[in-house]
C-alpha cells in the first residue's frame, strides 16, 4: 500500500487550491445573501443571537458586526441602531417591544436607555414553553436540580463540550465500558484482550484502555453480584422501558435485567464514584427503573448500583434499592406528579448554587442568576488569595 506523507495542505495541488477557495467564496455569498433576506424581513426590531469567541471568527454574525463597525468608524450615517445585549436582556426586550406595540399609545416611543424600558424577566407565557412528548429520568434530575438548566440543556440543547487533557475520556470510557460488559454478560466470560482493544477503538479510545476495561469487567463477572447476574436464566442487557402517562411518554433503559422467577434484578454500571450527596439523585433513578417492572408483574425489584471504576479486586462498590409490589401505588404517584410538574411548567425559574452553577454551560450571558453566583464565588476566591 501507498502512504501519503504531510499535511492536506502540503499535499494539494495549485488548482485544487484554486478550486476550493472559489467554492468557498461561492458559499460565503450565499450565505451572505440568505442573512440579507431574513435582515431585511424586520419592520421594527431585528434580534441576532450568537456565539462569541475565537472559534466565532468566520461566522456570519462575526462578518455583520464586523461591517457595522467599519461603517460607523468611516463616519457615516448608521440607518440602524444597535444595541449589544446579553440573550435574558434581548428575550425581555423582545417581550416588552410587543407588549408596547400591542397595548401602547400611537407615536408613543419609549427610549432603550430609559429606566424600566428593558425589565429583568419577561412576563411568562399563558402556556408551557416546552411540552415534551417523552421524558426520562434525566430529565426528572435535571428539572428537580435546577428548572432554567433543565430547559436550556434538555429542550433548548444548550449542553457541555467534554474537554479532557487525558488519553481517556471519563464519558467515553464509561460507554466502552457499557459495551464490554454486555460482550461479557452476552458470552458469560470476560472478552479477550484483542476484543477489549477493539471496543476501546471504536469508542474513540486507544488501545492503552483495555487493561481499564478488562479491570472492570472482571471486578463485576468476580464479584457476587456478576455472580448471581450470570445464575440467572434470563439475562438482558440495554432494555428499553416505557411507560404511557396523560402527561407524556416515560421512557429508559436499563443497563442489565436478569429475571429470578419472579423477581427482578436490575444492575447500573457506574463507571465513575458514587458520591454520597447523589443518594437522592440515585433513589429517583431506582424508583424509573422499578416502576415499569413492578406494572409488568414483577413482585420484587432490587436495583443494584454497581461502581467499577478501579476494578477493585474485592469487586465494585454497590448500593441496593429493593421495592415491592405494595410500594408500586407511591412510587407511581411521585413519579407521575414529577412528570406533570415538567410538562406544566411555565416560569422555568433558576435555583443557583455553587454546584449547579458550576457545570452549567449556559450560565453566562443565559442565566442573570447563575451570572451572579459565579462572579461572587470568583470574588471571595479572589480575596481569599489576597
Amino acid at each position: 500500500p501507498a502512504f501519503l506523507r504531510g499535511t492536506v495542505e502540503e499535499r494539494s495541488s495549485a488548482r485544487f487550491k484554486r478550486m476550493r477557495a472559489a467554492r468557498e467564496r461561492k458559499e460565503s455569498d450565499e450565505d451572505a445573501r440568505l442573512l440579507y433576506v431574513a435582515c431585511t424581513r424586520a419592520e421594527e426590531v431585528l434580534l441576532l443571537s450568537a456565539a462569541t469567541g475565537a472559534k466565532c471568527e468566520r461566522s456570519m454574525a462575526r462578518r455583520l458586526d464586523l461591517a457595522i463597525r467599519e461603517a460607523a468608524d468611516k463616519g457615516g450615517t448608521a440607518p440602524v441602531e444597535v444595541m449589544r445585549l446579553s440573550a435574558e436582556k434581548a428575550l425581555a426586550l423582545a417581550g416588552a417591544e410587543s407588549a408596547q406595540s400591542a397595548g401602547g399609545a400611537a407615536g408613543e416611543e419609549t427610549p432603550v436607555d430609559a429606566p424600566g424600558a428593558i425589565p429583568e424577566r419577561a412576563a411568562a407565557p399563558d402556556r408551557p414553553i416546552a411540552s415534551p412528548g417523552r421524558v426520562s429520568y434525566s430529565d426528572l434530575a435535571a428539572h428537580q436540580q435546577c428548572p432554567r438548566r433543565y430547559l436550556l440543556e434538555r429542550v433548548w440543547r444548550i449542553g457541555t463540550c467534554e474537554e479532557t487533557a487525558d488519553d481517556i475520556s471519563p464519558m467515553r470510557l464509561g460507554t466502552a465500558i457499557h459495551a464490554a460488559m454486555r460482550v461479557a454478560l452476552a458470552e458469560r466470560a470476560c472478552p479477550s484482550r484483542e476484543r477489549l482493544e477493539g471496543i476501546a477503538r471504536c469508542h474513540g479510545l486507544s488501545s492503552s484502555a483495555a487493561p481499564e476495561l478488562r479491570s472492570a469487567v472482571t471486578a463485576f463477572t468476580d464479584s457476587e453480584l456478576g455472580a448471581r447476574a450470570l445464575a440467572s436464566k434470563c439475562i438482558l442487557t440495554e432494555v428499553p422501558v416505557a411507560v404511557r402517562t396523560e402527561s407524556a411518554l416515560f421512557v429508559g433503559t436499563i443497563d442489565l435485567l436478569a429475571w429470578e422467577g419472579d423477581r427482578a434484578l436490575v444492575v447500573d454500571h457506574k463507571s465513575g464514584e458514587m458520591a454520597e450527596d447523589g443518594a437522592d439523585r440515585r433513589l429517583l433513578q431506582a424508583e424509573c427503573y422499578a416502576w415499569p417492572l413492578l406494572r409488568g408483574g414483577a413482585s420484587v425489584v432490587d436495583v443494584v448500583f454497581a461502581s467499577v471504576a478501579g476494578g477493585e479486586a474485592s469487586g465494585p462498590r454497590t448500593e441496593t434499592y429493593t421495592f415491592t409490589c405494595a410500594e408500586r401505588g407511591r412510587i407511581e404517584a411521585r413519579l407521575t406528579a414529577s412528570i406533570e410538574a415538567v410538562c406544566a411548567e411555565r416560569a422555568f425559574d433558576p435555583t443557583p448554587s455553587r454546584e449547579v452553577c458550576s457545570g452549567c454551560a449556559a450560565a453566562p450571558g443565559v442565566c442573570t442568576s447563575a451570572e451572579v453566583t459565579l462572579r461572587g464565588r470568583s470574588g471571595e476566591a479572589g480575596r481569599r488569595r489576597r
